[in-house]
């Protein structure tokens, strides 16, 4: 999830452009992870087109980029295995700041030492309900 929303952040930020990469707690005990960058930005409008899978907004800028246009889509659908979701904030030439957000049940706390992060992702999709015969 997280390569995918940096390669999408990497792609589309020129050269003296900004990436920021965070992870914040939130008051439930969620967690927040974010990815902002300074590149060549959506309108509101190409949004839900590039949430869309093989969906690919009209390049801009001269910045003729090769992909799949699954990156966000993968994405948002790996975070919802999660019980998390994930948003899209975007303005054309100001950049976008793309938020995944898990419920506590999925984050791990922990207290590893040579570690830098306390807080872990529990990664395990929720089990599914199966019909017993």
């Amino acid at each position: 999830m997280l390569v995918n929303l940096l390669r999408n952040a990497i792609k589309f930020t020129g050269e003296n452009g900004d990436i920021c990469l965070g992870a914040v707690e939130n008051k439930d005990g969620g967690m927040v992870v974010f990815v902002k960058d300074t590149g060549i930005g959506m309108s509101p409008e190409e949004i839900p087109l590039a949430l869309e899978p093989f969906g690919q907004v009209q390049n801009r800028a001269g910045l003729a980029r090769e992909g799949t246009g699954l990156d966000l889509t993968l994405s948002k659908k790996f975070i919802e295995l999660h019980d998390g979701s994930l948003a899209v904030e975007s303005e054309m030439n100001v950049g976008t700041t793309v938020t995944a957000r898990f419920p506590k049940c999925r984050v791990l706390k922990t207290k590893k030492k040579n570690c830098a992060a306390d807080i872990f992702f529990r990664l395990v999709p929720k089990p599914h309900k199966t019909n017993s015969l």
